[in-house]
Order: structure tokens, then sequence, then C-alpha cells
């Protein structure tokens, strides 16, 4: 087993003593969790497995309750058989962000939990969790959820031209809807959000928590909320230029296509600890820094530009009203979109090559029957006209 850099040049050679409390650590035959695991981590560096050649390549991950674990990069070679670290997996296979099904939709009001409790300290004394105070760990995707049901619930979801909102309209709409929402045990989200990421902001929010006495023992974390431009591997990239590291992982809609819409949360790494970081991280592909309606990626952000542009001159020059509306959790690759104009309804599928698509009758419109944005725009235009032509 060896210590190597990104370019996978090897460090050192780990000692057959370090070796084997990594064998036992990854077996669950001992609790201690190997200070070398931490240093590895700390200085981003992998290790690569010499049970076979090409050597398979190891990163350490932080788990959210606090423990080191081990995991295959997503293109490193298989262990040989019988290799103690061969069950270590890859959790992010689908790293390029898309997501396939339906991502749960969250009821206002409800209590949502984003973050696992501690299971331990260094002290050996391992809180509880109770059933009966209705506190449990979070489910699959819950941060990115969250995010969706906001935005839901703050019509971000719908454009209307004839009754446009300012980027400062639908934060303060977000606001308000964030304070539908709860954390567990009962701390209402929007006393623990900031639509902004910086360095100042998490310094803000980590002295909310430290301060704020509601969590009692539980696990404290809040939350920020901010459009950004870049983003980086365990890294959030700012407009100046600075980065915000995280430590958890990542849940993202679609694509990491920018401008992104991120929710990340602020939370300590370790029981006891007053060091609060970024932790998890939802990304959600928005159509620009000033408009977030949800697009799917680069080519859909320009479609969707298209389609807003005709819903404008349908307002300035005909004075026909039409509004668009985007399910932000519909299934599929999410490039079905509806325009609403009275008692009309035009369902569109803006995916640029869906085969077995809409097949473009009077009320489905799909843009792959086209072959471009420009013919779907003037078959839109038609069907629209025709239906005001009738009233």
């Amino acid at each position: 087993m060896r210590i190597i850099d990104r370019s996978l040049q090897t460090l050192r050679l780990l000692s057959v003593a370090e070796v084997e409390l990594l064998r036992l650590f990854i077996a669950g035959k001992s609790d201690a969790q190997p200070e070398l695991l931490a240093r590895v981590r700390a200085d981003h560096r992998w290790l690569a497995c010499d049970c076979v050649t090409p050597a398979p390549v190891m990163h350490v991950a932080l788990l959210d309750g606090g423990r080191f674990v081990l995991k295959n990069n997503p293109d490193a070679a298989e262990h040989a058989p019988g290799c103690p670290f061969v069950r270590t997996e890859y959790d992010g296979k689908n790293s390029g962000g898309s997501i396939s099904h339906i991502v749960p939709r969250l009821q206002p009001d409800s209590h949502v939990a984003l973050h696992s409790e501690f299971k331990g300290n260094s002290m050996g004394i391992a809180p509880q969790i109770s059933r009966r105070n209705g506190v449990g760990n979070p489910r699959p995707k819950a941060l990115l959820s969250l995010l969706l049901s906001i935005l839901e619930s703050a019509g971000m979801d719908s454009y209307s031209p004839h009754r446009p909102l300012t980027i400062g309209e639908q934060y303060a709409a977000i606001r308000n809807a964030a304070g539908r929402f709860v954390l567990k045990p009962g701390i209402p989200l929007d006393h623990v959000l900031d639509t902004r990421i910086n360095f100042q902001r998490l310094v803000a929010m980590s002295k909310k928590l430290r301060d704020t006495e509601a969590f009692g023992t539980l696990r404290r974390y809040g939350l920020l909320l901010d459009v950004l431009n870049k983003v980086g591997p365990r890294q959030l990239v700012l407009d100046d230029g600075s980065k915000l590291n995280f430590f958890g992982s990542t849940e993202v809609l679609h694509s990491r296509s920018v401008p992104l819409l991120t929710l990340a949360t602020v939370a300590s790494q370790e029981t006891g600890s007053n060091y609060y970081h970024l932790g998890k991280v939802a990304f959600v592909p928005v159509l620009s820094s000033r408009h977030l309606f949800p697009v799917v990626d680069d080519k859909d952000r320009e479609n969707v530009q298209e389609i807003f542009a005709l819903l404008r001159w349908f307002h300035e020059k005909k004075q026909i009203q039409v509004t668009a509306s985007r399910c932000f959790f519909q299934g599929g690759d999410g490039y079905m979109m509806a325009l609403k104009s009275g008692a009309q309804l035009l369902e569109l599928d803006l995916h640029p090559h869906q085969l077995d698509g809409l097949e473009s009758n009077s009320n489905e419109l799909s843009l792959s029957a086209f072959g471009s944005i420009e013919g779907l725009k003037k078959r839109i235009v038609a069907q629209l006209l025709k239906g005001v032509s009738r009233v």
C-alpha cells in the first residue's frame, strides 16, 4: 500500500503496521480511526493498493457522522479477489450529477433532517437518537428535496412576462417559502438560512449556530443559498475567485451547468466542535444569475431563453399573456415545459435528441420533431394565435 499524489506519483510506502491498522478498521474489527486517514485526506493525497497491477486507487471520504472511509476512485482498477479492500465502493457513480428518478417533494411544515447525529465522541460517550422526538437520519437527496420544495413553493417553477420578478423579489419569495419548512427538532428554516454564500456569511452563520439554544444537545446546522458561476471538486468558487471547501456529499439536479443555484449546509465535522464548515451541497442549474427558473444543461438554457423571448413578444406585440411552467419534480430528463394562455395549454418536450418523445399533435409539441428551436417557435405562434382567433 502506498500514499500517492494526484498525479499518481508514489510519495511513500505504508509500513506493515499501518496496513494492518487500515485492514482492521475497514473490516470493522477496530473502532479507532487510523490517524493516517485524516492526514491523507487533509493533504489531498490518495492511496494505491498493491494487490494488482495497475494499482487500484482510493481516496479518503468523511461520512456525515464523522467517520472516515476508503472509497475506490470512479475510474480506478478493480482490486484482486480476496483483497481486504475489495469491498470499498465508489458512491458517486453518477458523478455527472444527472438524476433519472423523481426527487421526493417535501410538504410545508414537514420536519426535515439534513445531517446525521454523531454516534459518539472521543470520550466514548455515544449520544442516543430518540425516535420519540422525531429526530432521525436524513433521507437520501434530502437537501435537494428541500431546495426543490422551497423553489416550487416560492413560484420559481413558472415565468410570466406580464408579471416579471426582479432577482430581489425572487430571493424574497424564497426566504418567505423557507419559513414554511422546519428543521428537526423544530427549528424554522428561515431562522438559520442566509441567501448569500461567502466567507463573511459563513462566519456569521457559525456564530448564530453557536448561540442558538433551540437545537439542545442535537447537532447544529444552518444553510447558505446563492447562485454560483463556478464550482470545483469539493469547492465552491465565489465571484471574487476565492474558494470555500465543503466536506459533505453533493446532490445535483440534472447537471452542473452554470449558473447553479446552490444550497449548502453549515455544520461541524465532529461532536463537541464549535468550528463550522460548509457540509453538504445541492445544485440546481438555473436560467441565469438573475432568473432562477430551472434548466437541464447549456443547450436547454439556450432553448428556454428562446421560448421566453417568444413569450415576451406575445405580451408586448400581441397583448397575449402566456405563462411557462416546468415541474421541479418531473421524472425523466427534465426537459418538459408547459405553456398556458387562457384556456389553451401546450406541452413542450425540449429534449434536443428525443426519438420517442411527444408526437407533436395539437397540444403536444416536441423540439426533436421540428428539428430546430425556430421551427418549434413558429408552431407555438401558430397554435396560440389560432386559439385566440377562435375566442
